[in-house]
């Protein structure tokens, strides 16, 4: 039997005394959002978006190679955050490089934004373009993902993803030209 939350009962409450903590990893835990958007996006936000897709994805990797989560359980979920993480990062670039937000989940679309993308860094994220075009597959059963049989070990997957992302994340910042 279900049991009914009291009337009134809210998914989230607002963020009070009780929230309160040292640092990120003391107690009490939370899940939680909330920082006002007072101006236009900086590519600085995206970046920090990114990372924290990228830091999710991570974790669920970490929990398959401890055998705290099945594999075939967790694949969708991780590819999703990685490629959102992506997404996220290639935003930053564009409006890194153009003074522009770029709007869309087609990752082809934002790598003809950006400008100073090594080879294989446009390679992969074409794979994972391919893979889910419209960033619904990964989410939604009944969609287009491109179902094919590919994979890769769990640390090359790490290696790979790490090396990606930091590369993405330069670019962001201007590191790389």
């Amino acid at each position: 039997m279900i049991v009914q939350p009291n009337t009134g009962t809210k998914l989230f409450e607002e963020i009070d005394e009780r929230f309160e903590r040292d640092d990120e990893w003391s107690f009490p835990k939370s899940v939680s959002i909330g920082w006002p958007i007072l101006e236009k996006p900086k590519p600085n936000d995206f970046r920090d978006f990114s990372i924290r897709y990228y830091e999710a994805s991570r974790s669920l990797c970490e929990m398959v190679s401890r055998n705290k989560i099945e594999d075939y359980v967790a694949s969708f979920p991780i590819i999703f955050l990685f490629r959102h993480s992506v997404e996220l990062a290639l935003k930053a670039v564009v409006l890194h490089q153009t003074g522009k937000s770029a709007a869309g989940h087609d990752l082809s679309v934002l790598l003809k934004k950006v400008t100073g993308m090594p080879d294989w860094v446009v390679n992969w994220v074409s794979e994972l373009h391919r893979l889910d075009e419209r960033s619904t597959g990964l989410r939604y059963p009944d969609t287009d993902v491109a179902f094919f049989e590919a994979g890769s070990l769990m640390p090359e997957w790490q290696e790979k993803t790490e090396r990606l992302h930091a590369v993405l994340l330069a670019l962001s910042q201007g590191h790389i030209r």
